[in-house]
């Protein structure tokens, strides 16, 4: 993921990876219909295509048939039928959601190395870091924003 550490082994399957003329294009079935955003992505809380076409590059390198390398990656959200989270390396915008995604797991994987499992939501709404949650009286993050001064 980075120069700066070891070498990290994922492990894992990629659901489709098809050829399009000399470039690869990674896909994955998602059987849930919430929506993948590059900002889900850039803030770290979802990762997992960046990784994909981490691992497809590597893999595909030496494949003749694919000059072009991975050409990019998708979900298909099946209950919507509907694409999400397109990620296409070559373009400048996507390069930086990769590049900041990447910066996330890096960080991400650091932090568990010296052995910080701390939970810091990233993304709040209605006082809870996610939709629903039945754990949402007990948690310490919904406890301390109910007495939170607003102004």
């Amino acid at each position: 993921l980075g120069t700066e550490m070891e070498p990290l082994r994922v492990r894992g399957f990629i659901d489709r990876v098809d050829r399009i003329g000399d470039r690869a294009l990674v896909i994955d079935y998602k059987s849930g219909s919430s929506e993948i955003s590059h900002d889900d992505m850039r803030e770290g809380r979802h990762f997992q295509m960046m990784l994909y076409i981490m691992a497809a590059e590597q893999l595909l390198r030496d494949d003749p048939n694919l000059r072009g390398g991975v050409g990019g990656g998708m979900f298909w959200l099946l209950p919507k039928r509907k694409l999400s989270g397109v990620l296409e390396p070559s373009d400048a915008d996507n390069a930086e959601v990769m590049d900041e995604a990447r910066a996330q797991a890096v960080a991400h994987i650091q932090a568990g190395r010296r052995g910080d499992f701390s939970v810091q939501p990233s993304k709040v709404e209605d006082g809870k870091c996610v939709r629903y949650c039945e754990f949402s009286r007990l948690c310490r993050f919904s406890s301390t924003n109910r007495r939170k001064v607003r102004g």
